[in-house]
């Protein structure tokens, strides 16, 4: 069980929050991205939901959400990668299970480096 200001925050988000597939906060949005005050400072939801369930905060790579959604804090969609990672994804670009990079539009490409087309 949470301590008392654990489960409070928690309830602050779900009350918050419409549930599907993703998890959407309906509360506080900067830029798309839900924000809630914990301790004194405002925090990325699913960053201080993910410290109330884990006991932790997530790591200092970037919460890759899958499904592309900035309000979503559905666990199960976040992924931590690196900044570069994030920014090709966000981009559009994927990997295939090689890790070999392509654009949007099918091309291969280097990290870092525009498409051809």
């Amino acid at each position: 069980m949470f301590p008392i200001d654990k489960r409070l925050i928690l309830n602050r988000i779900v009350d918050n929050t419409t549930f599907d597939d993703c998890w959407i906060f309906t509360g506080s949005l900067t830029n798309g991205y839900g924000y809630i005050r914990y301790e004194g400072t405002a925090h990325r939801v699913h960053r201080v939901a993910f410290y109330i369930m884990n006991g932790c905060w997530p790591s200092d790579k970037l919460d890759h959400k899958v499904c592309n959604n900035k309000a979503c804090w559905n666990p199960d969609h976040l992924e931590d990668v690196t900044h570069a990672v994030n920014n090709m994804r966000a981009k559009g670009w994927f990997q295939d299970e090689s890790g070999q990079w392509y654009c949007k539009h099918g091309h291969k490409v280097k990290p870092g480096a525009p498409c051809s087309t």
